[in-house]
């Protein structure tokens, strides 16, 4: 593996990068991180997206962390963003986006993104990745009333 891609610098998201001896899993690995979880005391948050490799490009997505990011995949046709901890429990926040759990370090804007980027997704008919997600954990978001619902990725298991 040439590159690890952080989205937060939460214990369940980057606590696999070290084994029981502290000693790096992956230590030819290049990790990247977004700038503003290094940053997170000091505030200084980065605005906009980038390109961090060939065909993958960061979405921030403040809010679950400052710099929380997702990061869009692109190949040909084939759009995935893999958001991660946009929904914590989709039964309550696709319905509700307003709903925020105690992860959030800054619920409103946890709230705020959640809804803004759950809208663009129906229209763009991208695929969305993550943690917290039923069942294959990709999916479409479809809106559904005032909120939205997912609809897991139809699969087939390779043969």
């Amino acid at each position: 593996m040439d590159t690890v891609l952080i989205t937060h610098m939460h214990p369940d998201h980057v606590g696999g990068l070290i084994d029981a001896d502290d000693q790096p899993v992956l230590p030819q690995a290049r990790v990247l991180v977004p700038a503003g979880e290094l940053d997170y005391w000091r505030g200084d948050i980065p605005e906009g997206a980038s390109e961090v490799l060939p065909g993958i490009t960061r979405v921030p997505l403040p809010g679950h962390m400052p710099d929380h990011s997702g990061y869009r995949i692109v190949s040909g046709e084939d759009r995935i963003l893999i958001w991660t901890d946009i929904v914590h429990l989709p039964g309550i926040q696709f319905p509700r986006p307003e709903a925020t759990v105690a992860f959030d370090v800054d619920p409103p804007q946890a709230a705020t993104t959640r809804r803004r980027i759950m809208a663009e997704l129906p229209e763009s008919r991208e695929l969305v990745g993550g943690h917290h997600l039923d069942f294959p954990g990709i999916g479409y978001v479809a809106e559904d009333g005032d909120g939205f619902r997912f609809l897991p990725h139809v699969w087939r298991p390779a043969v």
